[in-house]
């Protein structure tokens, strides 16, 4: 464990890509987001203000020049991080969700947001929705772009994916759920190739070879439980040639062949007897371009009860 950050009541946290391990955001009660220096424990470098209750999500853009954050309030602010200050603030109706999902597109102008049973796509510089998408049945969890922007996905508690054409404005299909009724807890694309990791409430983890046509769901690629007493509530796919996702969870990073769903490796974090507490969960991982195996260095973000 590099840093440790004491905030009340934590909901959501997300690291820094471009720079791992440098700079951490978190969201919490009283609708702040606090934005921390990981080598530089303590107070935090600067703290955002402009929510009126919980925050249940944090995202850094791909230039992490800015931050989105939600509330429960309703409310999504971007905020400049160099200026500290909110350069966009949408509202939607309020979201009864400890944890919620945003996602920026990989061109920068959007951003997506999940809204109960809604998905809304924001346009940042006309500073409004331009698509709300409608189909789910349960409240949304999670919500995803498509490395190459055309796509984006979507998950519910109930377990059930979609897929939306964003070009045509349309869904395409769904992905069933494994196991009914168990909520989709993350979401993730495979950098370079069509690959869609789904994470599970019940510790499970499917991935999906998805046909570029979209013209049907595919068949999973894999599924596996991972750890049937913790969530897989993040996921990432080793940069390489090797067809691994890791999943971390409470006391341990579980990495997967994704083709087969054969365990590749099991390593004990030891974040327990680390003062991590029991209700630990994983918000956030991300891997350095060089990354080759589990033993080696890697950030990962978790909220806990201590």
């Amino acid at each position: 464990k590099i840093g440790e950050f004491a905030h009340l009541a934590v909901l959501h946290t997300a690291c820094s890509r471009r720079r791992p391990g440098a700079v951490v955001a978190t969201g919490a009660a009283k609708g702040l987001v606090p934005v921390w220096a990981v080598t530089k424990p303590g107070d935090s470098l600067v703290t955002l203000e402009g929510h009126k209750d919980k925050v249940n999500c944090v995202v850094f853009n791909a230039n992490e020049d800015l931050l989105a954050s939600s509330s429960i309030d309703g409310t999504i602010h971007i905020w400049n991080l160099k200026q500290a200050i909110a350069v966009r603030t949408f509202s939607g109706p309020p979201i009864q969700l400890e944890q919620s999902s945003l996602d920026f597109h990989p061109s920068g102008g959007h951003l997506a947001s999940v809204s109960q049973n809604e998905f809304r796509l924001w346009d940042i510089r006309q500073k409004k929705c331009i698509k709300t998408y409608t189909g789910h049945e349960a409240p949304l969890t999670a919500c995803k772009f498509s490395p190459d922007g055309k796509w984006a996905v979507t998950g519910d508690k109930a377990g059930v994916i979609k897929i939306w054409d964003l070009t045509a404005g349309k869904h395409l299909f769904d992905l069933l759920p494994q196991t009914a009724n168990v909520s989709v807890t993350a979401l993730m694309f495979h950098s370079h190739e069509l690959i869609l990791g789904a994470g599970y409430q019940n510790g499970k983890v499917c991935c999906w070879d998805l046909d570029e046509s979209g013209r049907s769901a595919p068949i999973p690629a894999s599924c596996t439980t991972t750890h049937p007493a913790s969530p897989a509530s993040a996921l990432a796919f080793q940069p390489a040639t090797v067809p691994t996702v890791i999943v971390p969870h409470t006391d341990c990073l579980h990495t997967v062949n994704w083709r087969t769903g054969a365990s590749r490796d099991i390593v004990n974090t030891n974040w327990n007897s680390n003062g991590v507490g029991s209700s630990t969960l994983v918000t956030d991982i991300l891997l350095p371009p060089t990354y080759q195996h589990p033993h080696h260095k890697l950030f990962i973000c978790t909220i806990s009860d201590s």
